[in-house]
C-alpha cells in the first residue's frame, strides 16, 4: 500500500483520462457498496456511514467530497477535502466539483451489462447527470488499473505454468 490510503497513481490515472478524453473519474460510495472503491482505497477500520466521492480530474488535484461528520474518518488521500452536510449542500458541492466537466467516468455499466462494475444507484446517476453531459463507464479504467500484472507477477505466472506443464508431462 502506498503512503496514501489509495492504490492508484493519480498522475497515471490522469494520463489515461486525457488519452480517453474523459474529464474526470468520479468514484462514489455509500456504506461500502462499491466493491471497486473498496479495492482502490484502504478504508479498513474507517467507519464511513455517509456518501463520499473521490474525483480525479484530468489535470489538477484530486478532491474528496465527504460528509462533515466524517472529516477525520478517512485515511490520508492525495489532494483536497471538501465537506458537505445535508442534501442541498451535497448537491451544491457536487455541482462545483463537476463544473466544466462534460464526460465523467463512474462505476456504472450501461443497461447493467457488466454487473461487476455497476455500483452507482439510479438516483446518484441522475444527480450527477444533472451536472455533466455524459457519464461513461469506468470499466476500462478499472480493468486497466486493477487487472494488470507487474513484471514480477508475469514472471511468477510463467514459472508456475512451466512447473505445471512439467508435472503434466511427467504424469503421462
Amino acid at each position: 500500500m502506498p503512503a496514501y490510503g489509495i492504490t492508484l497513481d493519480v498522475k497515471e490515472v490522469q494520463a489515461v483520462l486525457r488519452e480517453q478524453k474523459i474529464d474526470a473519474w468520479l468514484i462514489y460510495d455509500f456504506h461500502g457498496v462499491n466493491a471497486i472503491a473498496r479495492e482502490l482505497f484502504d478504508l479498513e477500520g474507517h467507519m464511513l456511514t455517509r456518501r463520499w466521492f473521490f474525483c480525479i480530474p484530468q489535470r489538477g488535484e484530486p478532491i474528496l467530497l465527504a460528509h462533515r461528520i466524517e472529516e477525520t474518518n478517512f485515511p490520508p488521500l492525495p489532494g483536497k477535502m471538501w465537506l458537505y452536510a445535508g442534501l442541498p449542500e451535497l448537491e451544491a458541492q457536487l455541482a462545483k466539483l463537476l463544473k466544466g466537466c462534460k464526460r465523467v467516468a463512474m462505476e456504472y455499466s450501461p443497461r447493467g451489462a457488466v454487473p461487476t462494475v455497476s455500483y452507482v444507484d439510479a438516483g446518484m446517476f441522475e444527480l450527477v447527470r444533472e451536472q455533466v453531459a455524459e457519464i461513461v463507464s469506468s470499466a476500462n479504467l478499472v480493468q486497466y488499473f486493477t487487472c494488470r500484472w507487474s513484471a514480477d507477477q508475469l514472471d511468477s505466472h510463467k514459472e508456475a505454468a512451466a512447473v505445471l506443464h512439467r508435472a503434466q508431462a511427467g504424469a503421462f
